[in-house]
């Protein structure tokens, strides 16, 4: 499809020039002249750079894990570990960048989204916790803790480099994860 062939060329003219340099220095003109396509193509798939850096996130890390968390949280943080190594330099840059609609919002609303899914699902499929889907202070707070721990550790891990490796990295992330949320709702509706 045409359109799939437009968006993939300004994503590979986007990933090119902000392996080099920070996002905020890369303008459209840049990625449509380093790929020979109009402003015009830009606008019509885009409606700015963000939307074009979110558009490679989701179509070449996200797509590409098991959205229903938690089915295995260090295979699973490991491989997005992985689909982001591939591209260390981009990720690095794009991930440095802070400002409106910056990939590390999108991606700690990703993870909101994905907490808030899992946790109805739990609750509702184990009776002990029910009254955490009518604690709405204790079911916002989880989501928000919870997005917050899976985003923070991974966007840091990214913006200082992507070290330690990984495998080590994913290995923390699960160790802490894989207790916190059966110990917190145990305590919490006893």
């Amino acid at each position: 499809m045409k359109s799939d062939i437009t968006k993939k060329a300004l994503a590979s003219s986007l990933k090119e020039l902000v392996s080099k340099h920070p996002l905020e220095n890369v303008s459209i003109a840049d990625i449509t002249n380093n790929c020979g396509l109009s402003r015009h193509s830009f606008y019509y798939h885009f409606k700015d750079k963000q939307n074009l850096v979110t558009w490679i996130f989701k179509y070449e890390v996200m797509s590409k894990l098991d959205q229903r968390w938690p089915k295995d949280i260090y295979r699973d943080t490991l491989a997005f570990f992985k689909a982001i190594e591939k591209d260390r330099d981009f990720y690095i840059n794009a991930f440095n960048y802070t400002g409106q609609n910056s990939l590390s919002e999108f991606l700690y609303n990703w993870n909101s989204k994905d907490m808030t899914r899992y946790l109805k699902n739990f609750a509702e499929e184990n009776p002990t916790y029910k009254k955490l889907l009518e604690d709405e202070f204790n079911f916002t707070f989880i989501v928000n803790l919870m997005a917050h721990t899976l985003s923070g550790p991974a966007i840091d891990w990214i913006t200082m480099g992507m070290k330690p490796s990984a495998e080590i990295a994913a290995k923390v992330i699960s160790n802490v994860l894989s207790d916190f949320l059966p110990s917190f709702l145990k305590e919490t509706y006893k």
